[in-house]
């Protein structure tokens, strides 16, 4: 059988609502859970969300993916 490669390929912006960190955490649960490795372009801004509100558990877990910029602050005017 011939081998397909799949990417999961997530944008990850919201630096606004708290609660986007809990749907980051549970998106890494079920991706390490599987020993899947996925794609997370994050906005700047939210990595310095993650920090300020010690979110070292969500930072140390990114570190098993690959990780890339994807602007600083996005679509904020």
């Amino acid at each position: 059988m011939k081998r397909i490669n799949i990417l999961f390929w997530f944008d990850v912006e919201d630096f606004i609502n708290p609660e986007s960190e809990e749907a980051l955490s549970g998106l890494l649960d079920v991706l390490d859970e599987r020993g899947v490795r996925g794609i997370f372009k994050i906005v700047g801004e939210k990595a310095r969300t993650l920090r300020a509100n010690g979110r070292t558990d969500i930072l140390e877990r990114l570190k098993r993916h690959e990780v890339g910029y994807h602007t600083d602050w996005h679509s904020v005017h």
